[in-house]
Order: structure tokens, then sequence, then C-alpha cells
């Protein structure tokens, strides 16, 4: 299935906005509904439903892009080792 970059970005931005609107408002449903047992903590944590579609929108997009050679490929080429190694550091639970 072909997807364009500008319907990844849509979907890439639907899903945060779907973690915020249930940040915001899930005290508020969680009285309406009378459901205490939803956290409000359920849509943003790592292994979420809407993370997983942010990230993969975000993995998908990125890899349709192409970089000439410059400047910008050069700080990604700098910046892409510290970024993975601060996921390592959160993802330890000993640190």
């Amino acid at each position: 299935v072909k997807t364009s970059k500008i319907k990844l970005f849509i979907i890439y931005l639907a899903s945060n906005a779907a973690t915020f609107l249930w940040f915001t408002f899930a005290d508020k449903f969680n009285n309406f509904i009378l459901l205490n047992k939803i956290s409000k903590q359920a849509f943003i944590r790592y292994n979420s439903i809407t993370m997983f579609i942010a990230a993969f929108s975000l993995i998908i997009l990125f890899a349709k892009m192409n970089f000439k050679d410059g400047l910008l490929v050069k700080i990604i080429k700098v910046l892409s080792p510290a970024a993975f190694s601060v996921y390592l550091i959160h993802a330890n639970l000993i640190v």
C-alpha cells in the first residue's frame, strides 16, 4: 500500500492528538461512564496503541525521505548515536 508523506504526517498528528485528548479528558470521561479502571496513563505509556501508531508513522515517513549530502546529513550522523544512547539509558531500570 502506497502512502504519501502527508498522509503519514497526518496519521502521526492524529495519534498525538488522541493521546493529548485522552490525557486531558480522562478523568472527566471516567467519571461520566463510571469506569475507574481506565488509567489516565493508558495512552501515554510506551506500549500504548497511540504511541505505536505515532512511532510507526514516523519510521515510515523518514524511510521515504531522501536526504542529499549536506549539513543536515552531517547533523543526523552526529546526533543519531546520541539519541540511541539516550534511549538505552531511559530503558534501563537500574539507571
